[in-house]
């Protein structure tokens, strides 16, 4: 996430990050590695989710995992998420 007002006033940029980084929100960040790697996956298998599935996947549950270490069950969790009802990308 960046936090920009374009120069206009570099003080009120920092001072929306100092805010922000407080905003338990962020904690959902945690979970962009493993999105990559799910997303990587699926790209490497030609499998397209829709963005409703992806946001599906996105759970508490997820994060949680994530946060306790356990990738590796995080990982397969989100693929069989995102891959329940996907479909395969057909080649042009």
């Amino acid at each position: 996430i960046a936090i920009s007002t374009n120069g206009a006033s570099p003080a009120l940029a920092r001072k929306l990050r100092e805010e922000l980084s407080t905003d338990p929100a962020l904690q959902w960040a945690d979970l962009a590695d493993l999105l990559a790697k799910a997303r990587a996956e699926l790209r490497k298998k030609k499998i397209k989710a829709t963005p409703e599935r992806w946001q599906q996947a996105i759970t508490a549950h997820l994060l949680k995992l994530v946060q306790a270490g356990k990738s590796d069950e995080a990982l397969r969790e989100v693929l069989t998420s995102l891959t329940t009802g996907a479909t395969r990308e057909v080649a042009p």
